[in-house]
């Protein structure tokens, strides 16, 4: 036991400068505070970072699985496994940087983790909501919301990549993450909108507006949040991407071969 609370003191004082509530959405440091208790117990057993976050990714498929057949307990089921992907999320990195492990390839498999789940979750529950409202608009718009968050990723990776790229021939220091840097709050906002919507979930099933409104809301946030940041990303690239890109001499290259 003093070995487990060694390093659990270590983890909460290390992690609690990266994940706080100046920077960070409320349930993201709460999350990140909860899985202090569960870290130690990898660090002892010595599993890998990568290790937690393909144990995490299974949990994601489970979770999105209950979610689709989630009549009767199984959406509370479903949600409960969201949250425990939401809390284990935390776990890789700690163990990461508790061994010195990190490597971007694991960024790289936790990023399509998040990816995965986000994306697959807002699908799930359009379906689930089909499945309890037989609604066709609700449907549609949660397919397209799953669609557009997908597509919010991919924009905001695609940003970062060529961002650091111009970094790196211009010799420029054009910041790659926009939405640490512009309208946080926001951000923060509608992530922790998101998950007291999701929480809340199971408990509105009982009425059938209430959870209607619920489900509508969830999707609108997603939405909302999405737009927001494809606009932001859109801006600044046409801002700071404008400089001139090298481009590679394919016939020099073939004559040297």
């Amino acid at each position: 036991m003093k070995k487990y609370y060694k390093i659990y003191e270590a983890i909460s004082r290390n992690n609690s400068k990266i994940y706080n509530f100046k920077t960070e959405a409320l349930f993201q440091v709460l999350f990140s505070k909860i899985s202090y208790f569960f870290t130690p117990i990898f660090i002892i057993f010595k599993i890998t970072p990568n290790t937690i976050t393909f144990m995490n990714f299974i949990v994601s498929i489970f979770s999105i699985i209950l979610i689709l057949n989630g009549k009767g307990s199984f959406l509370e089921y479903g949600i409960l496994l969201y949250l425990v992907y939401r809390i284990f999320d935390f776990c890789d990195g700690a163990v990461a940087r508790h061994f010195k492990q990190s490597t971007f390839y694991g960024r790289f498999i936790d990023g399509l983790a998040d990816i995965f789940l986000n994306s697959f979750l807002i699908l799930s529950l359009a379906f689930y909501s089909f499945q309890i409202f037989e609604s066709l608009p609700l449907l549609i718009f949660g397919c397209v919301t799953g669609i557009l968050t997908s597509f919010d990723t991919f924009i905001y990776d695609r940003y970062s990549a060529l961002a650091r790229w111009s970094n790196s021939e211009n010799r420029i220091k054009v910041l790659p993450y926009i939405k640490k840097t512009f309208m946080p709050k926001s951000t923060n906002l509608y992530s922790d909108l998101i998950t007291i919507l999701l929480v809340v979930m199971p408990f509105l099933k009982f009425n059938e507006s209430i959870h209607y409104t619920n489900l509508f809301l969830f999707f609108s946030i997603f939405t909302v949040s999405a737009f927001q940041n494809i606009i932001i990303h859109l801006y600044f690239a046409q801002t700071n991407l404008k400089l001139q890109a090298k481009v590679k001499n394919r016939a020099k290259t073939q004559k040297k071969h």
